[in-house]
């Protein structure tokens, strides 16, 4: 169960020599976040890119996963990973990120059991407040407070679509790295949001609209390699 919440260790990187490599990496920062304190549109910006039957699969995706496995026997690899937000959580709290079929008969293993256990709401707080999402923001709480410098209860539509569409790769899509991607990134997030019905053609509008304030503390540039080990 600690391991659900717990997503991270102090760390200090070091080189060959045994002396350390960058700063040492502390979670004293770390803050969690109750999904009742979200607006709504915060959250739902993460099940309609990640996961949108969410609410109504029982850990597994199987509509999902059937297209996932075509689509990676078609192409020979495992491009495709089809892994809800319940798989998702297990891996990063639980499971190693590598691509092998027995880590993924073990993640959906897991899930299920885990589906039996807590709420989807439950699930789904213990997701957002443990997502890596680049500059040593580990849950959206950390996330909002780093890209945009105030409360993850305070994200507006539009900011919540960008750290929704950045998970994928906050090194490619975050708001200090390539304005055009993220932007392009979060607008696809919102086009998801409204098909599923989650907003409407207005606020999709005035959310596509809204530019892109990113907190002056995001200068922050750990070095590729100790970000991925942070990872």
């Amino acid at each position: 169960k600690n391991k659900l919440k717990d997503c991270f260790s102090e760390l200090t990187i070091l080189d060959a020599d045994g002396k350390p490599f960058c700063e040492a990496y502390s979670g004293k920062d770390y803050k969690q976040v109750s999904l009742s304190a979200l607006h709504d549109y915060t959250y739902m910006a993460f099940v309609c890119v990640e996961d949108k039957r969410f609410f109504s699969h029982k850990g597994i995706d199987v509509k999902r996963l059937v297209g996932a496995t075509l689509a990676n026997v078609k192409s020979g690899s495992f491009k495709e990973g089809a892994s809800t937000i319940s798989q998702q959580l297990i891996k990063n709290t639980h499971l190693t990120s590598g691509k092998t079929l027995k880590r993924k008969l073990n993640e959906m293993i897991i899930a299920r059991e885990l589906e039996r256990n807590y709420s989807k709401n439950e699930i789904l707080e213990m997701y957002l407040n443990t997502i890596y999402f680049g500059r040593r923001a580990y849950g959206i709480e950390s996330a909002a407070e780093v890209y945009f410098g105030k409360s993850a209860t305070e994200l507006t539509l539009s900011e919540s679509a960008i750290l929704a569409g950045m998970i994928k790769a906050p090194n490619v899509y975050a708001p200090d790295k390539d304005a055009a991607k993220c932007l392009n990134r979060r607008d696809v997030v919102l086009g998801l949001m409204q098909k599923q019905g989650v907003i409407g053609q207005e606020e999709f509008a005035l959310a596509k609209s809204e530019e892109i304030k990113a907190s002056a503390g995001t200068n922050y540039r750990p070095s590729p390699y100790s970000e991925r080990v942070i990872k």
